[in-house]
């Protein structure tokens, strides 16, 4: 994710982008899937990755 892109929202706007991105980190932490290590490391990087965007957003606002 090197690529940069920016928007203008207004707050309701952004509130639910933050709504979605918390929706998507639920949906993967709950996804059903057997525990392989490839699994495992995949879901962290993805949540990882998730937490990183959700700070970015809170903290334009």
């Amino acid at each position: 994710m090197s690529e940069t892109v920016q928007i203008q929202l207004t707050k309701e706007q952004r509130d639910y982008v933050l709504q979605g991105l918390r929706f998507v980190t639920s949906n993967i932490r709950l996804e059903m899937k057997d525990p392989t290590p490839e699994s495992v490391e995949e879901r962290k990087t993805k949540l990882h990755q998730l937490t990183q965007l959700l700070d970015q957003v809170n903290s334009a606002g």
